[in-house]
């Protein structure tokens, strides 16, 4: 599953074997999802790779969709004296994920790498290790997370407080390196269940995101608390579901843990031992903090440098400024915005009572627009 960007990436759909890959070199290829049970490749390359489709199969994930996509089966990868044969991948169009993402995504690459591979993501310094299961013995101080492997997905348990003097509540959550803008999201029947509108202090309606199921319903709210082993994560940015189809309406688990957490660690996936280690990293006392300005973005154009106004919240920053769905923005105070990213952007948009100059087209007028942030959640 995919929400919003992904910021774990891999060399395009390859194994590896007991080796490392600088992911800077790589950012915009291919999504290391632990969220996605098979391999994925975007379908405007399938010619190029020569992929002989066998059949059909329909794919859903985050959002109320479901989408038909065409199954190779029986495919190797290479790498210099490294073949993986009999795979089965799937192929369909990511255009709607690389407008969210603002980056080229060729392929999503998951289950299959993890299953096979000790996948050791190192978040402070952008580096992936492999290790052949067999041979792997961890010597370090990280905390053992139990897993549980259900439908090819490694989930743990996990507790949430949602406010104070509330008693924490037990939830199994998928571990997904593929959702990163929030810390965890917790799925519609979970939320039902607990009443966790009516707990919540303060729920915020956001501008939607971007899933393999089409667009993503949330609400966004502020736990007091997340406990997973011995660490507590406190006071983060959560979400909850509002979809009555697809992964956020699944009844078989209460919702996922996502890259706002595992980013403070080195995260060691072992499904062969069924279990997952967390190192803390120089990240790990970093604050909580969701968008200021109540915007959603599309990056399009040949290289993701147009940014379009998709979404905006009511009673935001951006909606008071007079933003329209359907802006581009064309600069933001001295900076074009074709020399910045769409992940810079919203980084730049975290950033409490900053105020910003936007230049703005609007159709065919141009226009300056001033936007003041405030904290929203």
């Amino acid at each position: 599953m995919e929400v919003g960007s992904a910021s774990s990436v891999l060399a395009f759909i390859a194994p590896f074997y007991n080796c490392s890959i600088r992911l800077p070199q790589l950012h915009d290829r291919t999504v290391l999802d632990s969220g996605s049970d098979t391999l994925v490749i975007n379908s405007r390359l399938s010619e190029s790779l020569g992929l002989k489709f066998d059949g059909k199969t329909i794919v859903g994930g985050a959002g109320e969709k479901t989408v038909e996509a065409g199954r190779a089966t029986g495919v190797s990868f290479q790498l210099p004296g490294i073949t993986v044969s009999g795979l089965t991948v799937t192929v369909l169009p990511l255009d709607d994920i690389e407008a969210d993402a603002g980056r080229t995504v060729d392929g999503i690459i998951g289950y299959p790498l993890f299953s096979r591979y000790v996948v050791e993501i190192d978040f402070a310094s952008h580096i992936v290790n492999l290790y052949e299961p067999k041979n792997y013995q961890y010597s370090g101080t990280g905390e053992r997370i139990p897993i549980t492997l259900e439908y090819n997905h490694p989930h743990a348990q996990a507790k949430i407080s949602l406010s104070k003097g509330a008693a924490p509540i037990e939830a199994k959550l998928l571990i997904d390196t593929g959702a990163v803008s929030m810390a965890a999201i917790l799925n519609t029947p979970f939320v039902e269940s607990h009443q966790l509108l009516k707990i919540a202090l303060k729920v915020l309606p956001v501008p939607v995101g971007q899933g393999m199921g089409g667009e993503v319903k949330l609400l966004i709210a502020r736990a007091q608390a997340i406990q997973l082993g011995r660490f507590q994560f406190s006071p983060p940015v959560i979400g909850l579901f509002q979809d009555k189809k697809g992964f956020g309406a699944s009844e078989d688990i209460n919702g996922l843990i996502g890259n706002e957490i595992l980013r403070r660690f080195k995260v060691i996936f072992d499904y062969s031992r069924q279990e997952m280690i967390l190192e803390p990293n120089a990240q790990i006392a970093d604050a909580y903090e969701y968008a200021m300005s109540g915007l959603r973005l599309r990056a399009e154009g040949k290289d993701f440098k147009t940014f379009k106004i998709y979404r905006i919240a009511k009673n935001s920053p951006a909606a008071d400024a007079g933003l329209r769905e359907g802006d581009i923005i064309e600069a933001i105070d001295d900076n074009a915005a074709g020399s910045l990213t769409l992940p810079q952007i919203y980084q730049m948009f975290k950033q409490e009572n900053r105020e910003y100059d936007l230049s703005i087209i609007r159709s065919k007028e141009k226009l300056q627009v001033k936007m003041k942030l405030w904290r929203l959640i």
